[in-house]
């Protein structure tokens, strides 16, 4: 059970992590926007995805280092979930070293005064958030792909497919032990 616990919890904060690094994505591109929109915008992000972030990335990655702990037996598991993990510290360490500096230069930048490198700035936080959501999305998978895939999770297909063929018992000799508990069930059904 806490197993099944770990690992809901952590796809379901990847999932999260993941989708706001995505929707950043979606809306953070500076290409095209005035230095008072950019900067608006930067700072909004700063002061509610900053404090916020960070946290909900560090819980996913123990979250993924236990459950791939707690799988050590099977190897597979184990390492997928492992890799996952490492894309997540990846994105972690991309937005420490990389975004988090320049997010510090930018919220100390005035909506009507822009500074002569501010579109290089933003180009260079534009790079990186590419790169952390490309590692945000390789660790989701991952984690989807430990969580799914029924030899990774340890489930046994429920189902016999029409077309495998299904491998049959090798004939017994007369007198031998399987023959007799077999033609003993048989007869069991054939009263009932």
């Amino acid at each position: 059970m806490l197993f099944i616990v770990i690992s809901l919890l952590e796809l379901l904060l990847g999932a999260l992590l993941t989708g706001a690094m995505f929707g950043v994505w979606l809306s953070f591109n500076p290409s095209g926007m005035s230095f008072t929109g950019y900067v608006l915008q930067q700072q909004q992000g700063i002061r509610t995805l900053d404090p916020t972030l960070p946290i909900l990335g560090a819980v996913t990655i123990l979250l993924t280092l236990i459950s791939a702990g707690l799988s050590w037996a099977d190897h597979a598991r184990f390492a997928v979930l492992l890799a996952g993990a490492f894309s997540y510290m990846a994105a972690g360490l991309i937005t420490r070293l990389a975004n988090q500096r320049i997010n510090s230069v930018v919220v100390t930048w005035t909506a009507d005064a822009p500074p002569a490198n501010w579109g290089h700035l933003s180009k260079r936080w534009w790079y990186w958030h590419r790169m952390r959501t490309a590692a945000g999305i390789l660790g989701l998978c991952l984690l989807i792909t430990a969580a799914t895939k029924p030899a990774f999770a340890g489930i046994q297909p429920r189902y016999v497919s029409p077309c495998v063929p299904q491998t049959q018992p090798a004939p017994s000799e007369p007198g031998d032990s399987h023959t007799e508990s077999r033609s003993d069930s048989m007869r069991h059904l054939n009263r009932a």
